[in-house]
């Protein structure tokens, strides 16, 4: 019969190994803490330890395995319905829980599954493979809690969510497309944390090594501008980048309070409350969406344009024969995808409420009113 100090140390162990905690982070999370890349590493480093550590557990005390009890000669089964209880507690949290959550929103405000994927199509960027959780607004518009960001497993769950996105995207193509652009996704939201930008390496990087433009194309300053205001505009970006994160919440909460704007976008007190706990609601905007998604459309035009020819108007012959013929088809298919993405937004903002008129206009705005009446 183990003593008390031995079933105090059992106990410890397992706490331990399945409770975050940041003391216990690796040799590399913590060198990654100090190097010019990764943010918050320490956070999605321990949830992977604790889950794989808590699904082990629960195994472990289901098969009759568990060391503590071997050794001690016990029963093997002693532990067995905690391990039950321990590994439907984790999916339930895991898999269980974010489902029944996004199915209960659906159904409590009458959403269709075609309104949901037409909301997904308008959500930001950072959001497009989270769990949302759609809702109507009192005058119909539509809206969406990124369940994700106040998620503890999100890190081990989102994977998941990001494959099954990449292959509801491309229905029109093969599924090994749509399953291997997933994949992709899911890999690289998995290791953000561990290789993007540092917080202060991407400030530097925003002012200095791209030119006043941050890494999502937003611009700091205007490059003809005076020094002294790009320099002011440089400051005024790295204190806002870098402050607590619970500064611009405040901006908006104090902002909805006061009936105010932040560049023309009005906030409820409400929803700016309850991003402070991780939930904050966002509210869809087609026509503010699209327009930047013609924005886009139009710079990404050009940019296709300039592949036909890149590095081939040297002044010096053209050895490779095939080298333009080449690049003409690369750019027609990079065209392809800019040309479904402009469609599957305009196709969402029908969903979502916009009239034909409405979208016409936005186009004839940004000059692509022959792209509208003729593909879209």
């Amino acid at each position: 019969i183990p003593s008390q100090l031995e079933i105090y140390k059992e106990a410890a162990r397992v706490v331990r190994n399945t409770v975050p905690n940041y003391s216990y982070v690796s040799d590399f999370v913590q060198g990654a803490r100090r190097s010019p890349l990764g943010n918050f590493v320490s956070f999605p480093a321990e949830i992977i330890r604790t889950s794989t550590n808590i699904m082990e557990e629960g195994m472990k005390n289901v098969r009759g395995t568990n060391e503590f009890l071997l050794k001690h000669k016990l029963n093997p089964q002693l532990f067995a319905r905690e391990g039950y209880e321990k590994l439907a507690g984790f999916a339930a949290t895991t898999a269980v829980l974010p489902v029944a959550v996004y199915q209960g929103a659906k159904a409590l405000y009458g959403i269709s599954e075609d309104t949901v994927k037409a909301i997904r199509e308008m959500v930001a960027p950072w959001s497009v493979d989270s769990t949302l959780l759609p809702y109507i607004n009192e005058d119909g518009s539509y809206g969406y809690v990124d369940f994700s960001h106040g998620s503890f497993y999100d890190t081990v769950t989102n994977p998941v969510q990001a494959v099954l996105n990449g292959v509801n995207a491309n229905q029109d193509q093969p599924l090994v497309t749509g399953l291997a652009e997933g994949m992709f996704r899911a890999i690289g939201r998995l290791v953000d944390p561990f290789v993007s930008e540092s917080i202060w390496m991407g400030v530097a990087m925003d002012i200095f090594g791209r030119g006043g433009v941050t890494r999502r194309g937003t611009r700091i300053f205007n490059e003809r501008d005076t020094l002294g205001n790009q320099v002011w505009a440089s400051i005024k970006h790295a204190a806002y980048t870098m402050s607590p994160g619970s500064l611009p919440q405040m901006k908006r909460l104090y902002a909805a309070t006061m009936g105010e704007t932040i560049k023309g976008q009005s906030y409820e007190i409400p929803k700016e409350l309850m991003g402070f706990f991780g939930f904050r609601g966002v509210d869809i905007d087609p026509p503010r969406t699209l327009d930047f998604r013609i924005q886009d459309f139009n710079r990404d035009k050009r940019a296709e344009r300039n592949l036909i020819y890149q590095g081939t108007l040297t002044g010096d012959p053209v050895k490779d024969n095939d080298r333009i013929v080449e690049q003409f088809i690369k750019a027609n298919m990079q065209h392809l995808e800019t040309m479904s993405k402009i469609k599957r937004t305009v196709d969402a903002a029908k969903v979502l409420g916009m009239r034909d008129r409405e979208i016409r206009e936005l186009f004839e705005e940004r000059g692509q009113e022959t792209l509208y009446k003729k593909y879209l």
